[in-house]
């Protein structure tokens, strides 16, 4: 069994998620302060060592000073150290990084553990109370000194067990920790197992430089790989596949019926303005819930690129476990990439309908006010006919038409009745006034036909 081994438990939790409109939402101060305080008294409960004087009393900072890189436990002053009771040992440490807190407990058999001291340590993690909203996840990793490899993974199978519906095997990836004494290289061992995503064991060579140099893993390099792990677990499978990715499919099938709908486009105004009005409101929402998939997509890629830049500043191997995660990380991002083209290709379909239905409807609406300006062209040449028939009526007297027809049967030679009967006067005043009302009136059209066609022409000279 190995020596000095020991249960790491990192647990991740958010101060901010992204409310249904967008907004910034944080959880509750007293759930938040109560569960770190409750992290920090378990490993003091686990040892069944009395708590300080002083009861964990963990506080937060305030949204505007979270951004900050900050222990908040143990206070200031007070190292993160083991305390011990007996054969056994345990610390906490909490630790604000870019809004985001890394709760790290650890629990621990000093000397070797038999078969009792291990199951002690494999039921030593803290149950998490989970918020589906700011819980960010948890790993915990298992790791002691060990004589060789054989040593290590027969530890690994002790505390990764196989599900006998499933044995699948361990998988391992060596970690290089440099030179030993007599100048061999060192390596660590980091084992898991299908189907155990949140648990590792990480073994190592049987000796005071081998366990410090291995601590750095424990304290540093794990906990930066399972943030970005987790944040990127968060954000894709409850931020976008446990919820937004139905609430797009919705609106990309709805957009898509208000498409067909549309197109092709009705022949008459009134069928275009609604058209459009409903193409442009499903365009809308979509494109709202879109934008909030855009914001997550980039936060997935950030990440990504967080735990890619982590690989290569702690210069780990892309093999077994750590492989494992990494491509399923960068299946996260691609997914969301394919996803991405994909609302992309509806969205210009409806940007193009929105296009293509407004000039139809300005089309429609020309026309329209076309049509409109014949009528009330038609109208005016009615009104101004009357208007000149009244007009001659009032400035045409009997004396007037009677000196006419006096003039017009002189020329065929006959002369006018006298009396000239009342009726005869009346027929041909009409008639006059309706072919002078007609000529100004005609006069009238026809310039205003003409004119358009010369008014260019006379423009074109000028210039």
């Amino acid at each position: 069994m190995p020596c000095e081994t020991a249960l790491y438990q990192y647990i991740f939790l958010s101060t901010q998620a992204e409310g249904e409109a967008g907004e910034p939402r944080r959880p509750d101060p007293g759930w938040l302060e109560s569960t770190l305080a409750g992290a920090a008294r378990h490993p003091y409960a686990w040892l069944g060592a009395p708590l300080p004087e002083a009861e964990p009393v963990i506080r937060v900072p305030e949204p505007s000073a979270r951004r900050a890189v900050q222990r908040l436990y143990p206070p200031p002053g007070q190292p993160a150290d083991w305390r011990r009771v007996g054969p056994w040992a345990a610390y906490a440490d909490v630790q604000l990084n870019n809004g985001t807190l890394t709760v790290q407990l650890a629990y621990a058999c000093c000397g070797e553990a038999d078969d009792g001291a291990c199951r002690r340590l494999a039921n030593a993690a803290w149950p998490v109370p989970h918020d589906p909203g700011f819980f960010l996840g948890q790993t915990l990793c298992f790791g002691g000194r060990v004589p060789d490899r054989a040593a290590a993974e027969a530890a690994a199978a002790a505390f990764l067990p196989a599900d006998p519906a499933h044995p699948w095997p361990l998988r391992v990836v060596e970690l290089p920790l440099g030179a030993g004494p007599d100048g061999e290289p060192w390596a660590g061992w980091l084992f898991d197992r299908p189907g155990l995503p949140d648990r590792l064991a990480f073994f190592y060579p049987d000796h005071d430089e081998a366990e410090r140099r291995a601590s750095a893993f424990f304290n540093t390099v794990l906990p930066d790989l399972a943030l970005s792990l987790h944040k990127i677990a968060h954000q894709y499978g409850r931020g976008y596949e446990g919820g937004l990715r139905l609430i797009l499919a919705e609106g990309e099938r709805s957009l898509a019926g208000v498409l067909a709908r549309a197109l092709p486009p009705p022949a008459h105004a009134d069928g275009l303005d609604a058209a459009l009005k409903e193409v442009a409101a499903a365009y809308d929402a979509f494109a709202a819930e879109l934008a909030t998939f855009d914001r997550l997509a980039q936060a997935v890629q950030v990440n990504l690129a967080n735990l890619q830049a982590a690989f290569s500043e702690h210069g780990l191997p892309r093999t077994g476990p750590l492989a494992v995660r990494l491509a399923a990380a960068e299946r996260a991002a691609e997914q969301l990439a394919a996803d991405r083209g994909f609302y992309a290709a509806r969205v210009a379909q409806a940007q193009m309908a929105l296009a293509a239905l407004g000039v139809q409807a300005d089309i429609e609406r020309a026309c329209l006010e076309r049509e409109e300006n014949r009528q009330a062209e038609r109208q005016n040449l009615l009104l101004g006919f009357i208007a000149a028939v009244l007009a001659l009526g009032q400035i045409m007297s009997d004396a007037v038409v009677l000196a006419f027809l006096r003039w017009l049967l002189g020329l065929f030679g006959r002369a006018p009745l006298d009396p000239m009967p009342a009726a005869i006067l009346f027929i041909v005043k009409l008639g006059l006034i309706i072919a002078i009302g007609g000529a100004a009136v005609g006069l009238a059209w026809g310039v205003g036909r003409l004119w358009p066609r010369v008014r260019p022409r006379r423009e074109k000279d000028r210039r």
